[in-house]
């Protein structure tokens, strides 16, 4: 409490307490120091990207579905993912466009300490994701609001772990297009530095029409190098139930579009084994570097990314 203070005080309360104030002010008294709070914030990635937790883009926790088609009510349920993580979960199946919404959410909290309201209007909301402002895209973003409000995951990331709902709350104002978006700070556990990935936001929409073309896509530009089993592809996107002859269709579609829109070359040998070369980006070429001086120089043989350059 600063000098000026007491003096105001001192005015306005009665002689014994003045007595009080004057004897702590002639003994040095200051105002206690405030204390900042903690601020609590996702990374600040750049505005053509979408900041998406590895473990999102490698597990069946977002399938490579149609958001039409059936979904299953899941309990508990253990999740197929890869490297040193976990996922149970509990909620409706989700599909890769609820983790469009995730995403684009995300994107806009970013800006904003995890906890506290972030304000977004539908029509730019939906614009931002391609859709146009009608009825049907509307009833589309209430419906994947509840979906995810509904959700409950753990969600361990070696010795870390998230435990709660992927969305903590979406209310829509009744009297206009506003909503108020808010994530629990405690999602901040799924960003660690070597645990999230910047996916380029326009390569990702423009595979749209092949969910499992997008899941490919974030699965592979969250990686170094990637080679991948056909039948862990269809485990960890999520069609285990699906037959052969139909994932192995949906598959030769996705590597059309990911060679002609998403600058990819991908190569399936005799035993099933796809790879995946893609651009790689400044961080991960800064991995690759240090990586190397690692490795024996017979190890250091470029692929085929870096030896053609791609443009998006």
């Amino acid at each position: 409490m600063s000098g000026g203070h007491i003096e105001e005080l001192s005015k306005r309360v009665d002689p014994e307490a003045r007595k009080v104030l004057e004897t702590w002010k002639g003994r040095g008294g200051k105002e206690p120091e405030r204390k900042t709070a903690e601020i609590i914030q996702l990374p600040l990635w750049p505005e053509d990207k979408r900041g998406t937790p590895n473990c999102f883009l490698r597990s069946a926790l977002f399938a490579a579905i149609y958001g039409n088609e059936t979904r299953k009510n899941l309990k508990g349920a253990l999740l197929a993912i890869q490297g040193d993580c976990s996922i149970h979960y509990t909620g409706e199946q989700l599909a890769q466009n609820d983790k469009d919404f995730l995403t684009a959410a995300l994107h806009l909290a970013r800006k904003h300490p995890l906890g506290h309201v972030c304000y977004f209007r539908g029509y730019s909301f939906l614009k931002s994701l391609s859709r146009s402002n009608n009825a049907e895209n509307y009833a589309w973003l209430d419906a994947t609001i509840t979906r995810l409000i509904a959700t409950a995951v753990k969600i361990r990331i070696g010795k870390r772990s998230f435990e709660g709902s992927l969305l903590t709350s979406c209310k829509k104002d009744e009297d206009s297009d506003i909503y108020k978006l808010i994530f629990d700070p405690e999602f901040l556990k799924l960003y660690g530095v070597e645990d999230w990935t910047a996916v380029d936001w326009q390569t990702h929409k423009r595979l749209g029409r092949s969910p499992l073309a997008q899941w490919i896509y974030d699965y592979a530009v969250s990686h170094v190098g990637t080679k991948i089993k056909l039948d862990t592809l269809k485990r960890l996107s999520g069609r285990e139930g699906e037959t052969s002859k139909l994932f192995n269709k949906a598959f030769r579609r996705a590597k059309v579009m990911l060679e002609g829109w998403a600058g990819m070359h991908l190569a399936v040998d005799g035993e099933g084994l796809v790879m995946i070369d893609h651009e790689l980006s400044p961080s991960q070429r800064r991995h690759r570097a240090k990586k190397a001086t690692h490795l024996r120089p017979a190890e250091l043989t470029p692929t085929r990314a870096e030896l053609t350059p791609h443009s998006r």
